[in-house]
């Protein structure tokens, strides 16, 4: 019951993510690699990489899921407004690199991997207070949607794979109707031309005793085949005349 409450949950909540964050990258060095900064101090040098700066300009306007940008990985400023008192945070965290999902709550802002989560909640109280937590895998509530998803979409495939076939077999049945139909047109269209050439060479000149000779074509065609064959065979070949 509950993976069904989820999955209808997080079907409301999808949305295309477009202008959702805004992203500022950070400087890069010749090889695409986060730039360094060294300062030196009395006590040494302190070492600092450039952070990229993710903006969720949206946040919070009601529960979302939407597919994140492409993340190179390190460090990371999230901007957001606190959810209750809407002043601006500011959260310093390691992200991997991929291309999550994101995932806004009331209380949280999730990046999913495929092996990992990272979210940073937000404090009730202390609105100016957060915690960022990584959690291995993607969730279970997550993965039950993605299964009922998954099953969902194999039953729509099935299913129009279902109708395409019978409307093919529809289509092949209405075929030979139609074949069936031109042949017996086709013959009875031909017998009636052929019943009309008798009726119209009936009244020619000569037309009886050629529709006669047509009829009796093949005796005479057998009775010339038999003539020849004994002509070939009472004809002395070439050799009798040595004999």
């Amino acid at each position: 019951m509950l993976s069904l409450v989820s999955v209808s949950v997080a079907e409301d909540r999808a949305v295309s993510g477009i202008g959702e964050i805004v992203v500022f990258k950070p400087q890069t060095d010749a090889k695409g690699r986060s730039a360094v900064r060294m300062q030196k101090k009395a006590s040494g040098f302190i070492v600092e990489f450039a952070p990229a700066i993710h903006i969720h300009r949206n946040y919070y306007a009601g529960d979302k899921d939407f597919q994140g940008p492409v993340v190179l990985g390190g460090r990371t400023i999230v901007v957001a407004r606190h959810p209750r008192t809407t002043e601006p945070v500011y959260v310093d965290l390691n992200l991997p690199g991929g291309a999550p999902r994101v995932i806004h709550t009331k209380s949280s802002i999730t990046y999913v991997y495929r092996d990992r989560r990272v979210s940073v909640h937000f404090h009730r109280k202390k609105s100016k207070m957060t915690t960022v937590k990584i959690s291995s895998g993607r969730g279970f509530f997550r993965r039950s949607q993605e299964l009922h998803a998954k099953i969902v979409h194999g039953a729509r495939r099935e299913l129009k794979k279902s109708q395409t076939l019978g409307a093919l077999q529809d289509l092949t049945k209405k075929g030979r109707e139609t074949t069936a139909g031109v042949v017996g047109f086709v013959d009875q269209s031909l017998a009636q031309l052929l019943s009309g050439l008798g009726q119209v060479t009936s009244f020619l000149p000569g037309g009886p005793q050629a529709e006669g000779m047509a009829n009796d074509l093949p005796q005479l065609r057998q009775q010339a085949a038999q003539k020849a064959a004994t002509r070939s065979t009472s004809r002395p070949g070439i050799f009798q005349f040595f004999k």
